[in-house]
């Protein structure tokens, strides 16, 4: 059966559209430096992050790129584990309120009647309590392992991407092409799978691109007020030591700043590379 032109372009012109944005492309290059960085992190940095290899609040140098702390470790190495907590937390998290979001969206919004009251009810209370807030709580209540921050960050994302796959699927469900499925006999699941959701999937692709930033900022500030997983490096955890030395050691500081804004900017620019890649357009 033939999908509706807006619906139908294949992944090829997705990329075509998203290369002609440079500042996506921007974005997609830092994201893959990033993750190759975090992938390769035992091999890049010089040294084991916890092993004191310097004298105290030693100065970037030749020696040292980026100087090391009030213990003699090496912040460049730091900073380059603390790039894998970072996408380990903001792709976990993604992936799991996606999950979920999609199972939610995707029966509430085509099966309709209680179903969705019940549902859109359920978002609307997780919507209603602080995300930070319920992700503290969360963590304190169960640990602070960084598999179980991740998912339980998930179970605090999941309301967007269910929401905006519930409008889509609300707007889809009736269209011809359904119709046309449905009179020639298709089940009910096969028509939710096969036409419907990936035809409305797009804007939650975009939402899950937004939540990896949201997610690697929100484990930041759990690792900065000392709810990150201890056994790990943060980029959180480096900023909550380096507030002791703010007038005296200032590369304690900048540089896992500037690896987290490097991130967010990253993730930023790739989702809003992917709004207009995945954007309907009839005149193609």
């Amino acid at each position: 059966m033939n999908l509706p032109l807006e619906y139908a372009l294949p992944p090829r012109h997705w990329f075509i559209r998203y290369a002609h944005q440079p500042g996506a492309l921007v974005g997609l290059g830092i994201g893959l430096v990033i993750l190759l960085i975090a992938i390769f992190a035992n091999i890049i940095a010089p040294t084991n992050p916890k092993v004191t290899v310097a004298d105290a609040l030693h100065a970037p140098s030749l020696a040292h790129w980026f100087g090391a702390d009030d213990l003699g470790r090496d912040t460049f190495s730091n900073v380059i584990h603390g790039t894998r907590v970072a996408l380990i937390v903001g792709l976990v998290t993604a992936l799991t309120s996606t999950l979920i979001g999609t199972l939610v969206g995707l029966v509430s919004g085509y099966v309709g009647g209680w179903w969705d009251d019940l549902l859109m009810r359920v978002t609307e209370t997780f919507q209603m309590l602080p995300r930070f807030f319920l992700a503290l709580l969360l963590v304190s209540l169960f640990g602070s392992n960084i598999m179980w921050v991740a998912l339980m960050l998930g179970l605090t994302f999941w309301t967007g991407p269910a929401r905006l796959l519930r409008s889509q699927v609300l707007s889809i469900k009736n269209r011809e092409f359904v119709i046309a499925a449905r009179s020639i006999g298709a089940h009910e699941l096969a028509i939710m799978f096969r036409h419907v959701l990936p035809n409305a999937f797009a804007p939650v692709v975009v939402s899950a691109a937004r939540q990896i930033a949201g997610a690697i900022l929100t484990e930041a500030g759990l690792s900065f007020l000392g709810l990150g997983d201890p056994t790990l490096v943060s980029w959180g955890q480096l900023l909550n030591n380096a507030q002791r030395f703010i007038r005296t050691a200032w590369w304690l500081f900048v540089f896992p700043g500037a690896a987290l804004a490097l991130t967010i900017l990253s993730t930023t620019l790739i989702a809003d590379g992917l709004v207009a890649a995945l954007r309907p357009q009839t005149h193609e």
